[in-house]
């Protein structure tokens, strides 16, 4: 990061601080909710409509290490900026740097477009969005047990791949493949030595899929038996009406129509049978539409990526992912 680059991330930052200060927190002892993706796999979607509900502020990648945030000496130093184990004492530091920020003793990527209409001068929880600490969802989930609900939201792996290749981010696979512990307790033998294979000799598309399903491994391998609130950007898109009343009926919030206006979806019930048709529809296009970049040698590749990682969640061809993983 160049120093003029750096010198304006800084002073967005305290613009951004100083625009937090304001607002009251008051907790009220509801649990907060804790939002677990990927990069370009909608997350910030998912956080604004959870913050549109009354009492909500957010917490946006507090896990970060790569974006400014004066509090992350904190943290422990992780490989490519992904939490993926802790030992004993860097989990006392991860829970204290937790309960820093749910107490609002650590101040940062927080509300504070006050003018925007949707800024809560008064709220009680957060809902946080966390993309580089995947792996650490059943720690949190232990470590936290009732004060938080977790949501984890995914998105086909080939469209994500897609976004972030066109941003030119670097993939993360080097610290999967490097922990000892993930690879001795997640990986087979055939796996890592077909992820080495794709790290050397397969393309951008391989590699950021593969990378995909490293850092979403543990949490594909635990949504059937957990109490989390699971979701795919694709349902979300495809069928709001339906997705938007199960998060609230599973997250206990109260005012979907607030849900559906952050999409910019009518919340009247006249003709809804024909509204829904067309939103479906057009979503559809939309979720399609990375078919297009795409040859059928990539859909082979993928495939491979998939099946060897054991990753059944979604397969290469379909924009859907398995339906069970929407409805449960």
């Amino acid at each position: 990061m160049s120093d003029k680059h750096a010198g304006k991330e800084v002073s967005k930052y305290l613009l951004r601080f100083l625009l937090q200060i304001p607002s009251l927190y008051t907790p009220s002892g509801k649990p907060h909710v804790f939002l677990f993706s990927t990069r370009r796999s909608g997350s910030t979607l998912l956080r604004d409509l959870i913050y549109s509900q009354p009492g909500f502020n957010f917490i946006d990648q507090p896990f970060d290490i790569t974006q400014h945030n004066w509090h992350t000496w904190h943290l422990p130093q992780v490989e490519l900026g992904q939490f993926i184990t802790l030992t004993p004492s860097e989990a006392k530091i991860v829970e204290s740097y937790v309960h820093g920020f749910l107490n609002r003793k650590y101040i940062f990527r927080s509300q504070w477009q006050w003018w925007n209409g949707r800024y809560h001068w008064r709220w009680e929880r957060y809902v946080v969005k966390i993309l580089t600490a995947k792996s650490l969802i059943h720690w949190f989930e232990n470590a936290f047990q009732n004060n938080i609900q977790i949501v984890y939201m995914t998105r086909h792996p080939i469209p994500t791949s897609l976004s972030i290749i066109k941003r030119k981010w670097p993939v993360t696979t080097e610290a999967y493949l490097k922990n000892g512990w993930f690879v001795d307790t997640h990986l087979t033998n055939k796996m890592v030595s077909f992820a080495e294979n794709v790290v050397r000799s397969g393309s951008d598309l391989e590699n950021h899929v593969l990378n995909w399903c490293l850092e979403n491994l543990i949490p594909l391998k635990g949504w059937q038996n957990s109490n989390w609130v699971t979701i795919s950007y694709e349902k979300l898109l495809a069928d709001p009406y339906h997705s938007v009343h199960r998060l609230c009926n599973k997250l206990n919030l109260q005012e979907p129509e607030k849900m559906l206006e952050t999409l910019h979806i009518p919340t009247r019930t006249a003709v809804e049978e024909s509204k829904q048709r067309i939103i479906a529809d057009g979503a559809q296009t939309r979720l399609d539409a990375w078919q297009n970049h795409i040859s059928s040698k990539d859909i082979q590749q993928i495939n491979m990526v998939l099946e060897t990682l054991e990753v059944d969640l979604y397969q290469a061809q379909k924009s859907l992912p398995v339906s069970l993983f929407d409805t449960i």
